[in-house]
């Protein structure tokens, strides 16, 4: 992600993608790659983060993301 993307166009630009289920699995495996050096401390737990988290993993069917999920807390 370039600097030069407002913070808000790249959680949306994500999100964007999580309505299927191959996009929903593309979204979660990159915000898991970048999490800490991408999106933990750019965004410092605000409402976009929350509502990216949210918004990924609300339709996941599978239970085996409960720990990975639990590693980003």
């Amino acid at each position: 992600m370039q600097e030069k993307v407002r913070s808000q166009d790249t959680v949306y630009a994500i999100m964007s993608i999580n309505t299927s289920a191959t996009g929903r699995k593309l979204a979660w495996d990159f915000l898991k790659t970048n999490w800490e050096t991408q999106f933990q401390k750019k965004y410092k737990g605000g409402y976009l983060l929350t509502h990216l988290i949210k918004t990924t993993i609300e339709n996941f069917t599978d239970t085996a993301i409960i720990p990975e999920v639990k590693v980003m807390e």
